[in-house]
């Protein structure tokens, strides 16, 4: 029984991690839970269909989680010192400002430069502007509460996993097995709050990979969440486009040619961007960047 106490003692880093981990599916279950039923009370009638109240809570998934994820970096800062959350965490001077605009330039220019590519290439059509005279105040705050939401969701997510969870293991792991172990543990939360097929999947964990191998090495979790947050916005809030399998019609309406299967393959069909071939490609070169200087795959000691 030595080997297993030895084993304890190797693999004591973890606890943590899998802790806040799991302290936040559980409380995403509960929340879910609660947004259920208050949906339901609200919109039950006697004419209602209970399909209806599903397509309600189904179109409304990104904003339901970023509000969501938001409280639960609140509850953590609440609850000090267990969680160890600091103000510093949230509004330190590093990175500065600079830092942030790149990562949101950065994030930007992904999403303009593969939807404007793509709509040059004749993989996407413009429909028009979802800004209609007479309309313009409601659809500008639908717009922006979506982006409001998905800037909430992006920053408390990158906290927990790329600021609280990366720091607790960054002295054991090297930085692609603490990219392979958090971005796991990423894609596992992602697949409990969305629907979405393996090729989505596949590149929610590469741009995890490559957010916590940014900040696994610079230490700026806010840059790396700016990146997301943009090119999530710019995709979803701007052009309209469907990411973690939620449809939501931005200001600009671009909508993908669905004939053939190439065209999906490279737009992402259905499944938005985020379910696009090119974007995994793009995504690994950026990994490649930063992982084949530094290839280490043995545990710090």
């Amino acid at each position: 029984m030595q080997w297993l106490g030895r084993w304890e003692v190797k693999l004591e880093w973890i606890k943590r991690p899998l802790k806040l981990v799991v302290a936040y599916l559980l409380y995403l279950v509960v929340f879910r839970l609660i947004s259920t039923t208050l949906v339901t009370y609200f919109l039950a009638s006697a004419t209602t269909r209970i399909q209806e109240i599903s397509e309600t809570l189904a179109v409304n998934e990104v904003p339901i989680f970023g509000i969501a994820a938001f409280l639960f970096t609140l509850l953590l800062y609440g609850f000090r010192p267990w969680s160890t959350a600091t103000k510093a965490d949230f509004f330190d001077q590093q990175p500065s400002t600079h830092d942030l605009w790149t990562g949101f330039a950065q994030g930007s220019l992904l999403a303009i430069g593969f939807v404007g590519s793509l709509w040059i290439a004749g993989f996407y059509r413009y429909l028009g502007s979802f800004l209609q005279f007479g309309e313009s105040g409601i659809a500008f705050g639908n717009i922006g509460l979506r982006i409001l939401t998905v800037l909430l969701m992006v920053f408390a997510e990158e906290y927990i996993f790329r600021k609280k969870i990366l720091d607790w293991v960054r002295p054991y792991l090297s930085d692609t097995q603490a990219a392979v172990v958090i971005s796991l543990a990423y894609c596992l939360v992602k697949t409990y709050q969305f629907e979405f097929g393996l090729a989505h999947f596949a590149t929610l964990f590469l741009i995890s990979c490559r957010l916590t191998l940014q900040s696994y090495h610079s230490r700026h979790w806010r840059e790396g969440a700016a990146y997301w947050a943009s090119a999530l916005v710019c995709f979803h809030g701007v052009f309209g486009l469907p990411v973690f399998g939620n449809e939501f019609q931005g200001a600009i309406l671009m909508k993908y040619l669905g004939d053939g299967k190439a065209n999906a393959w490279v737009t992402g069909g259905i499944g938005g961007p985020l379910s696009s071939f090119l974007i995994q490609v793009l995504t690994l070169v950026q990994i490649l960047r930063v992982v084949t200087p530094r290839l280490q795959f043995s545990f710090k000691k």
